[in-house]
C-alpha cells in the first residue's frame, strides 16, 4: 500500500511540473498579466488568436479556451472564472444538416469573447462565440451563454438569461 501512495505521489508531481510548464508557454504565447493565476490543473489555451488577460483574475481546473485567428479573448480585471468553463471564439451553427460528410465545410460562426472587469463565471459555463459579458456581471453555474449579457446582471440557465441585476454595486475601481 506504502508503494502505491508512493506512486501517487510521484505522478503527482511529475503532472504539476507539467502543467507549470505549459503555464509558462501559454504566459509568454498571449497576453496575461503577471498576477493571472492559473487556478488547477488541466487548463487548456488553443489557437492562433489572442488571448489577453487582466491582472487578478484566474481560472479553474479543467477550463478551455479556443481563439481562433483574427479573432481574441478578453478577459478584463479581477475575473474569477471556475472550473470546467469552455470559451470558444469559433464553432458550428447548429442549424445544419451534419450527416453530410462528403469534404463539405460546416457553417460555422465566430467572433471575439469578451468579459469585462469583475465578473464571476460559475462553474461548468460554455460561452459562444461573439459574446460580451458586462462589467460586474455573474454567470451561474452550468449556464450557456449564447447573447451578450449587461453589466451588473446576475444570469443562468440553458440558454442563459438574466434573472436579476446587483441591488449593491461598488465603486469601478480596480
Amino acid at each position: 500500500m506504502k508503494i502505491v501512495k508512493l506512486l501517487f505521489l510521484v505522478l503527482d508531481k511529475i503532472s504539476w511540473f507539467y502543467y507549470n510548464l505549459r503555464y509558462k508557454i501559454y504566459s509568454s504565447k498571449y497576453d496575461i498579466h503577471k498576477s493571472f493565476n492559473y487556478n488547477g490543473k488541466g487548463i487548456l489555451f488553443h489557437g492562433d488568436g489572442e488571448i489577453i488577460i487582466g491582472k487578478n483574475s484566474y481560472l479553474g481546473r479543467y477550463s478551455y479556451l479556443q481563439t481562433t485567428k483574427t479573432k481574441k479573448i478578453h478577459i478584463g480585471k479581477n475575473v474569477s472564472i471556475s472550473h470546467l468553463v469552455y470559451i470558444y471564439t469559433k464553432s458550428n451553427v447548429a442549424n445544419q444538416d451534419f450527416s453530410i460528410k462528403n469534404n463539405i465545410e460546416f457553417k460555422t460562426k465566430d467572433g471575439n469573447v469578451i468579459i469585462e472587469d469583475n465578473c464571476w463565471i460559475g462553474a461548468n459555463v460554455f460561452i459562444n462565440p461573439g459574446i460580451l459579458i458586462g462589467k460586474n456581471a455573474v454567470v451561474g453555474a452550468n449556464s450557456v451563454v449564447t447573447r451578450n449579457l449587461p453589466p451588473n446582471s446576475i444570469s443562468a440557465g440553458v440558454p442563459a438569461k438574466v434573472l436579476s441585476f446587483k441591488n449593491y454595486v461598488g465603486n469601478d475601481e480596480s
